[in-house]
């Protein structure tokens, strides 16, 4: 498979969102291209916000990262990319004990070939509610910003055969410092980069999300939870008015994810949304 080399932002943008999928989810990606991907339109809500800082299209970059997979898949791939040109497609084979390597792809593309004030990592089964995020992340102080779902004195799971299973050799310790989980951590670009800094001497850890969390306690930075914005759902028959405090919903498949969009963007009229 000939993939292009990595693509590039073209401009400086305000969140950089950077999904993990699997290879073969050719509709997660499909959709999310759809709905949520970008902010291209001129949403007046919008536009008061953020007052010609950013273009629409330059509030929101998506991007997807993937691993190797067969050779029937990797041609579909090829067609792909080539003319969406948002993958970006590391050397490792995709799967779920490779998802470390995935982070350091991620970060490391990132760091070389994008510039951003926010950076968003979700994966393909994620719902994003991006003029939401942008509108809230506008908001913040910009700086020292590590935030999601997050997790405090997690308890390290010893089970022989647990998926989450870790054994005393590799970690020590019997809880692991705070972190965010996987669903979707957000990072401000001075926490982004300070951690590239550490990046190159931090011991490999199986447990994605639990890397980052390694990496910035020595940094000294604690995450602040947003369980309130990061949820986890199976059914999306409720009123949005009654979630309207959502920014990113965890187990949504491509179907869910369109009547997501849909839902949401009838937001408006629910009345003003005061996410803090």
């Amino acid at each position: 498979m000939q993939i292009p080399a990595f693509p590039r932002c073209k401009r400086p943008v305000f969140v950089l969102i950077v999904v993990f999928s699997a290879p073969t989810n050719f509709e997660h990606r499909s959709i999310i291209r759809s709905t949520w991907a970008d902010i291209i339109d001129k949403d007046p809500a919008m536009t008061n916000i953020i007052k010609g800082s950013y273009t629409g299209q330059s509030l929101v970059k998506t991007m997807f990262l993937l691993g190797q997979t067969d050779e029937k898949t990797k041609s579909i791939i090829e067609i792909e990319s080539e003319y969406y040109n948002d993958l970006v497609i590391g050397s490792f084979t995709d799967s779920y004990g490779n998802l470390t390597l995935k982070t350091k792809l991620g970060l490391g593309w990132a760091h070389l070939f994008c510039k951003f004030e926010y950076y968003l990592k979700t994966d393909d089964d994620v719902f994003v509610y991006s003029k939401g995020l942008v509108k809230w992340l506008w908001q913040l102080p910009r700086e020292r910003i590590y935030t999601g779902r997050c997790s405090f004195n997690k308890t390290v799971i010893r089970t022989a055969g647990n998926k989450w299973a870790v054994s005393k050799t590799d970690y020590k310790k019997d809880t692991y410092p705070p972190y965010c989980v996987g669903m979707g951590y957000i990072l401000s670009s001075d926490v982004f980069q300070n951690m590239m800094v550490i990046i190159p001497t931090q011991p490999w850890f199986v447990l994605e999300d639990v890397y980052i969390g390694l990496i910035l306690e020595k940094l000294k930075i604690v995450p602040v939870d947003r369980s309130k914005y990061f949820q986890l759902h199976s059914d999306y028959s409720w009123d949005v008015c009654k979630h309207k405090d959502l920014l990113l919903s965890l187990q949504a498949t491509p179907k869910q994810m369109l009547q997501l969009h849909l839902k949401f963007s009838n937001l408006w009229k629910c009345g003003p949304r005061r996410l803090r």
